[in-house]
């Protein structure tokens, strides 16, 4: 039996799942993995952090507060709907504050949701 023809008998799921391995390796998105913030997005990813971080001490959910207080005294920020960081704040509270349970969730996220578009696009193009 050839790699092709037991490729075939794969769900689609493993297929997507198995080419974003595959590039997640050919970008080499694996070496830079562990780093430490890059500078490009380092301010947003500090930022990020700052709400899981205030999330892990106990700060409200729908209420998230970055470190950086404004000139008025306000710590509350406006941001994405904070559901990430509320999640790797709590990861935190199990595990202890470690960046790689950020940078895992923030990848599984978008693993999850490019294997759950693949879906949505095959449907429509099976129909």
């Amino acid at each position: 039996m050839s790699f092709y023809s037991r490729l075939e008998s794969f769900p689609l799921t493993i297929k997507t799942f198995l080419l974003l391995v595959v590039l997640f390796f050919l970008y080499s998105l694996n070496y830079h993995f562990f780093d430490d913030l890059m500078p490009i997005h380092a301010w947003r990813k500090a930022d990020a952090l700052a709400f899981s971080w205030n999330y892990y001490q106990g700060a409200s959910f729908l209420i998230p507060e970055t470190n950086q207080i404004s000139y008025f005294g306000n710590r509350n920020a406006a941001a994405e709907f904070p559901v990430v960081y509320y999640i790797v704040g709590n990861l935190w509270k199990i595990f202890g504050p470690h960046e790689w349970i950020a940078k895992m969730v923030s990848f599984s996220t978008l693993i999850g949701s490019l294997t759950l578009f693949s879906s949505v696009i095959n449907y429509f193009l099976n129909n």
